[in-house]
């Protein structure tokens, strides 16, 4: 998971540079995708890191403490992972036309889109309290994102074929729908 998860946001963060040199204005809610997906799957390899060094992933003279602490600073630094995820969530609550646009046009991702609206619209007529709802919609949207730009960055014939990359594409969207 570690391996796909450094190929899935290699991808990205290629993608998001290739749309920035070809001069397309990319939504905020991408940047915040990116931003907490990036930083929780970097705390996710070095816990693992730690937990299979055991007590030895504690002492000092080992880097997997300094590189816990480092990771832990990349999900509090320029906006808490929470705080980018509920961005996300609020503009996907708020219909955020420019995100729209961007999975239908920039992405080719129609149906990840209208299935995102679906929810949105669910979710609206549910029950479930105001922060609630936000917090599932910006889960859901930053998967959305990033299943987007993985299935977007595979498709394309400007991307040389990577089979990692297309298995990172296909786990993290079959991780998504789960």
């Amino acid at each position: 998971s570690l391996l796909v998860d450094a190929a899935a946001l290699d991808r990205f963060v290629q993608s998001i540079g290739n749309w920035l040199d070809a001069g397309l204005d990319v939504p905020a809610e991408i940047f915040a995708a990116v931003k907490a997906l990036s930083a929780e799957a970097a705390y996710r390899g070095v816990d693992s890191l730690v937990q299979m060094l055991g007590g030895r992933g504690y002492i000092e003279t080992n880097l997997a403490p300094q590189m816990l602490r480092d990771v832990r600073l990349l999900r509090i630094f320029e906006g808490p992972t929470e705080t980018m995820q509920m961005f996300v969530g609020s503009r996907v609550a708020a219909g955020s036309q420019q995100l729209r646009s961007f999975l239908v046009d920039q992405l080719a991702a129609r149906e990840l889109s209208e299935s995102l609206d679906g929810a949105a619209r669910r979710l609206a007529r549910s029950s479930v309290d105001v922060q609630r709802r936000v917090a599932l919609l910006a889960e859901l949207g930053c998967w959305t994102v990033w299943c987007a730009v993985l299935d977007a960055a595979g498709e394309s014939h400007s991307v040389a074929f990577d089979p990692l990359a297309a298995r990172a594409r296909d786990w993290e969207i079959g991780r998504a729908h789960v």
